[in-house]
């Protein structure tokens, strides 16, 4: 999780683009069946998704934060360092307002209401 404009964000790199039919299901789908848990591995602080692609992008759309569970990576080399930093620069990736009191592997909690007052 980063703090950005002085909120907590929790921001997430896709294994992979999602592909738009596919995506179309699975959106419906999550529509009755809420909240996905998505399997994630934490390198230097930043979340890479080891799977849910399409999960992650429909939670996204419908503004759903998801369930995380975070997992390190299975080896530590100068090889894995680089595939890890080419994840980075080369996925997309998802971002959600969260609490601050938010914890991987427990329930999501949903961001608090905006204030329409401090809205201009």
């Amino acid at each position: 999780m980063i703090e950005l404009g002085g909120k907590h964000v929790m921001r997430i790199w896709a294994k992979h683009e999602p592909e738009p039919g596919h995506l179309r299901d699975v959106i419906e789908d999550m529509k009755t069946l809420g909240r996905p848990t998505i399997r994630c591995v934490d390198w230097r602080g930043e979340l890479y998704a080891i799977e849910g692609s399409h999960r992650l992008k429909a939670a996204f759309e419908l503004g759903i934060v998801p369930n995380i569970e975070v997992t390190g990576p299975d080896r530590l080399s100068g090889e894995d360092e680089r595939f890890w930093d080419w994840m980075k620069d080369a996925l997309n990736h998802y971002a959600w307002e969260v609490v601050a009191e938010f914890r991987f592997g427990g329930p999501a909690q949903p961001p608090p209401p905006l204030d329409p007052c401090s809205q201009k």
